[in-house]
């Protein structure tokens, strides 16, 4: 029982609820997640079972996309709709045109400082615990690469929008940045998660879905587990040499920073370049 598993997450479960569940299906313990999704977020969340945990930090590091809707008008203290109302500001004189405008200014590299409700650890920890005993604690910016944001729709005071970004942007905190800079207030009413890497919502299964018997069927394995990454071909010499901890019989190449060592297939480590030469960094 090991694998990938593409969850379309619902409204309301946590991702740890997601995991728990996923343990209980499956039988095994050993489930971790590339990348979580808050309560009132729903999507596609990747799940690492058996040995495919040790692929979580590669896929973790993927892009994502999500379909957000963005409330202009009303900030709140979670910076989406489970917070209460901070703040309340007129928007009758926003026009869709005074949004593109706005929102363009987010694409590309920018710093961004993450919710006061998050899962950010700050002196051991985490943010949202802190908050929730009414401590407000400064957060430290992180830069975070938006590559893409459309509006689908700008029924104000709801605009739909669609995001592409890299890891650890809080769609939250550009909902209520892109408030701000509008010199009104905002929070994301809904977020929705698409695509991570390689992997889209399409493929994803209901919770409700899976069953004890059917999870294993589900389960993505060897190539297919690892979509859109580099893959490079090792003999039988060298996959033993990889699961052994030695060294390469014959040193591959590889183009990108973390590429998939195979071999007929099958999933034998994951490579990385260290001071230009091609390592081991774990066996799989």
């Amino acid at each position: 029982m090991e694998g990938i598993l593409l969850i379309n997450k619902s409204v309301g479960p946590s991702s740890f609820d997601v995991v728990r569940s996923v343990r209980r299906l499956s039988g095994i313990k050993k489930v971790g997640h590339a990348g979580t999704l808050d309560p009132l977020a729903s999507g596609l969340m990747v799940l690492c079972l058996g040995r495919y945990t040790k692929l979580a930090g590669v896929l973790t590091s993927d892009h994502k996309s999500y379909l957000a809707t963005l409330h202009m008008g009303v900030s709140t203290s979670t910076d989406d709709g489970e917070g209460e109302v901070l703040a309340k500001k007129s928007i009758a004189h926003l026009t869709k045109s005074d949004i593109e405008q706005t929102l363009g200014q987010f694409v590309g590299l920018i710093k961004q400082i993450p919710p006061q409700f998050s899962a950010i650890k700050v002196q051991g920890q985490r943010a949202y615990a802190l908050a929730r005993a009414q401590q407000v604690v400064p957060l430290t910016p992180r830069e975070v690469h938006i590559t893409k944001i459309q509006v689908l729709d700008c029924s104000l005071p709801e605009v739909r929008v669609h995001i592409d970004c890299s890891k650890g942007t809080y769609v939250r905190a550009l909902a209520r940045d892109v408030g701000e800079a509008l010199k009104v207030c905002a929070h994301a009413s809904a977020i929705h998660r698409i695509r991570s890497g390689s992997f889209a919502i399409a493929d994803a299964h209901l919770l409700s879905e899976i069953t004890k018997d059917n999870i294993k069927s589900l389960l993505l394995k060897n190539q297919d587990a690892v979509v859109g990454l580099e893959m490079v071909e090792v003999d039988q010499q060298d996959k033993a040499n990889l699961t052994c901890g030695r060294a390469f019989k014959s040193m591959p190449v590889i183009r990108n920073d973390v590429a998939i060592a195979c071999h007929h297939g099958e999933l034998v480590a994951i490579l990385g370049k260290v001071e230009g030469r091609t390592v081991a960094l774990r066996v799989l």
